[in-house]
């Protein structure tokens, strides 16, 4: 399934599409105006990056490279009016992302977000860096997580309708706090001062679900 994703990715990167630039909290979605047609907002928790996580965990830079985003519309699954292609998704002291735009997109109802995360074999897909303190040593250790695997985003039950003439944004929270509680930092790989994890570390699987499940729509709270 990985295979064939990423060689579809290969091929469907070669194509321009329009366009600027999973889990569900629960409840209708948060949709303000924004630029004409449907919009996407990104977000994170902690609300700001560098940021406190927890009272022992700090995230100060987050980058993932995503191939291919879809708003899945009840009337066209496949429209690229809905698709965005290889854009920049990143928080740091000097970056947070772009709302992405789809001014073409066909009115109706919207129940599905889907987003490929993937390096291509070339990059990392995502790379995540912070610092922790350890009870165990009594010590504030940097971290560097990475990952080549690729990571699926599925966002269901959106429920969000486009009318014909108006403004929707569907806003999407990262909550780093649900992935980066998930690691037991006490087995992590020690690189100098750095906790290490990567690809072929045994709690990879485990992180990059959580991960994927970090990926959230906002609702009126937040």
């Amino acid at each position: 399934m990985i295979g064939a994703m990423r060689a579809l990715l290969l091929g469907v990167f070669l194509v321009g599409c329009n366009g600027t630039s999973g889990g569900h909290d629960g409840g209708e979605p948060d949709t303000p105006m924004g630029p004409p047609g449907l919009n996407v907002a990104w977000s994170a928790r902690p609300s700001t990056i560098p940021g406190a996580v927890t009272d022992k965990i700090m995230i100060t830079s987050a980058t993932f490279r995503p191939q291919i985003l879809r708003v899945i519309g009840d009337a066209g699954p496949g429209d690229t009016r809905t698709t965005q292609l290889a854009f920049e998704l990143a928080w740091s002291s000097s970056k947070t992302p772009a709302t992405i735009n789809f001014p073409s997109a066909p009115t109706g109802l919207y129940s599905e977000i889907l987003v490929e995360i993937d390096g291509l074999f070339i990059n990392y897909s995502y790379e995540l860096k912070g610092t922790v303190h350890r009870d165990s040593d009594n010590k504030t250790w940097d971290f560097y997580i990475h990952d080549r695997n690729n990571l699926e985003v599925s966002i269901t039950s959106l429920g969000v309708t486009l009318d014909p003439g108006a403004a929707v944004t569907i806003p999407i929270r990262v909550d780093f706090e649900h992935a980066l509680t998930s690691i037991n930092y006490d087995q992590l790989t020690v690189s100098g001062t750095t906790l290490e994890l990567d690809t072929s570390d045994s709690q990879m699987d485990n992180f990059r679900s959580a991960l994927a499940e970090s990926f959230r729509v906002s609702g009126p709270d937040g």
